[in-house]
């Protein structure tokens, strides 16, 4: 607790010790980078902005398979939060401050 007026860097007081992933699971080029990076990457946590809804479970299951870790739904705060317009998205703390990095794909072949 704090008193009123008290400026907090919340970097230093709760940091994310993982990488948070976000991708869209149903661009499968975004699926295939983040598990060609997964070795390098280090620990993460893996969140989907968005999949094939009629195949939701499904999906999951797939992706956590060949991810071979738990994937969770992106909670639409944490995309307004962090103003996420593309993914593949990298979020992490750095010592002062929060880093989110949007990387560009090709678009796939229609």
């Amino acid at each position: 607790v704090h008193p009123a007026g008290t400026v907090v860097d919340p970097t230093r007081l709760m940091p994310i010790t993982e990488t948070m992933v976000v991708l869209d699971a149903r661009r499968t080029e975004e699926v295939a980078y983040v598990e060609a990076i997964a070795p390098r990457r280090g620990p993460a946590i893996v969140m989907l902005s968005d999949l094939d809804r009629p195949q939701g479970w499904k999906v999951l299951a797939d992706l956590r398979t060949r991810l071979g870790q738990q994937v969770y739904l992106l909670p639409e705060i944490l995309a307004e939060r962090f103003q996420l317009h593309h993914t593949p998205s990298f979020i992490r703390t750095v010592p002062g401050h929060i880093e989110v990095r949007e990387v560009f794909l090709e678009e796939e072949p229609a």
